[in-house]
């Protein structure tokens, strides 16, 4: 690092100068007689920029004479540390009727380096096609989206993004984004039965109060608690009066006695509803 030098006017031994440190350190070393100053350990500016060192010069005199100089050791910065994210892997949600260009979340990540001019520059890595579904803003790192969205096409994404520091010999590090859709009441339930093809039932004119007449199926696309349906009886007042439905189950079930009706149709208009807000 350095060479240190004093000078002694005595001649001969008592000439003679010795070189040590003051107070002994684990960084660095002095030869004691050509006052050369190394290193005994890798330095480290992101950990300590600035060493002070006191040397000693002591002659061989009896009794020796001394004097001490200091030596301020200024470690450079090299590009060694790449940008660092403040987590590894990020998870952000989404509602998936979020509108285009909205902000979903934001990764960041620091860069030790004092030789690095500004922030890092943020980047998606991949998959390829996810640059078609969400952007990256390169100064922030605010994710954004970038097109529809549809929980019940794709429930969510992961991907890669990258951040570079500004150095000439520029280092990058990488961290995992995961994104979920939040699910939002964008489906109706559908009937599975009946179907406008199939939604004719023959009974019997049976006296029994309480028979199941049919049993109406429906399902939901949309994420619980949103998807769960239930079941409402619309119609005639006659319809209503000799049938009712099972709020939960479908089932629709015969209120009043059929013993003395034959050769007649009833007309029931079936109402299914989910349980989002608002419903559908």
């Amino acid at each position: 690092i350095v060479v240190v030098s004093a000078s002694d006017a005595d001649d001969t031994l008592y000439g003679k100068i010795k070189y040590s440190f003051e107070t002994p350190n684990d960084y660095f070393t002095i030869d004691n007689t050509s006052g050369r100053i190394t290193t005994k350990t890798p330095l480290d500016h992101e950990e300590i920029q600035n060493y002070t060192l006191v040397v000693t010069a002591k002659d061989h005199g009896d009794p020796p004479s001394s004097s001490t100089v200091k030596v301020l050791v200024s470690i450079l910065d090299l590009n060694d540390e790449p940008p660092v994210f403040t987590m590894t892997k990020y998870t952000m949600g989404v509602n998936e009727l979020a509108e285009f260009g909205s902000k979903v979340g934001q990764v960041s990540a620091q860069d030790r380096d004092s030789v690095s001019t500004g922030e890092p520059v943020y980047s998606i890595v991949g998959p390829s096609d996810i640059n078609q579904v969400f952007s990256i803003s390169q100064n922030s790192g605010e994710i954004f989206t970038k097109s529809a969205l549809d929980r019940e096409t794709t429930t969510g994404y992961s991907f890669i993004v990258r951040a570079t520091d500004a150095a000439d010999n520029s280092l990058t590090s990488t961290a995992t984004v995961s994104i979920y859709l939040i699910d939002a009441n964008d489906n109706a339930p559908i009937i599975d039965f009946p179907s406008p093809g199939n939604n004719t039932i023959h009974i019997s004119n049976t006296d029994y109060i309480g028979q199941e007449v049919i049993r109406i199926q429906a399902h939901d696309i949309d994420a619980s608690p949103s998807n769960q349906v239930a079941f409402y009886l619309t119609g005639s007042d006659a319809s209503l009066e000799y049938f009712s439905l099972n709020e939960v189950s479908g089932q629709i079930l015969t209120r009043k006695s059929l013993k003395d009706i034959t050769f007649k149709s009833y007309h029931l208009d079936i109402l299914v509803r989910d349980s989002g807000s608002p419903p559908k």
